[in-house]
Formats: C-alpha cells, sequence, structure tokens
C-alpha cells in the first residue's frame, strides 16, 4: 500500500531553486564565468565559443574511449579487482598506477 505525501504547490521561485539544485556546480560556474565574459567583453564571446567547441570536439573520442572502458570494467567485475590493487600501501599504488 503506498500513501501519497501532499506537497505544497510549486511557485516560481521554488521550480528555479529545484533546477538549480539539480545543475552540476561546475556547469553553473562554467555558465556564470561565459556569462561574465559576454558582459565583460562581448566581441570575445564567438571566439571563446569556438575555442570550447573545437576543444570538446578533439578530447570527445577520448572522453568516449574512457566512459566505454569503464563500463566494461563494471560490466565484468573488473572495477572490484581494480580497486583492490589501489588500496594499501600509497607508494605501492604509485607505481602500478604509473
Amino acid at each position: 500500500m503506498t500513501t501519497h505525501v501532499k506537497r505544497p504547490p510549486l511557485t516560481d521561485f521554488s521550480l528555479i531553486s529545484a533546477l538549480f539544485r539539480r545543475v552540476d556546480r561546475v556547469v553553473l560556474a562554467s555558465l556564470v564565468l561565459f556569462g561574465l565574459i559576454a558582459i565583460a567583453d562581448a566581441p570575445q564571446v564567438p571566439e571563446s565559443l569556438f575555442f570550447i567547441l573545437d576543444s570538446l570536439l578533439w578530447i570527445a573520442p577520448f572522453l568516449a574511449l574512457s566512459v566505454a572502458t569503464a563500463a566494461a570494467a563494471k560490466a565484468t567485475g573488473a572495477d572490484a579487482v581494480i580497486a583492490r590493487v589501489f588500496t594499501g600501501r600509497p607508494y605501492r599504488m604509485i607505481v602500478v598506477a604509473a
């Protein structure tokens, strides 16, 4: 049997507040900084936007490969073995990671 909890109606402020709580802080900080660049130096915006997109296109294959590798490790259970290797003595962990 489920019980329904009565919630107060959402106001515009609470909707915006809920949205900001769900947004990653790094993404939010990046957007704020980009907005400050737009305010301080509007002609710089297209160049900055192009730089960001170009950098993202160059790094995207590496991000996709790392996500696929992590997913494969998780699916095969290898993540537990990897975690065990990186526990213990810090010097050994540094050598193994290198």
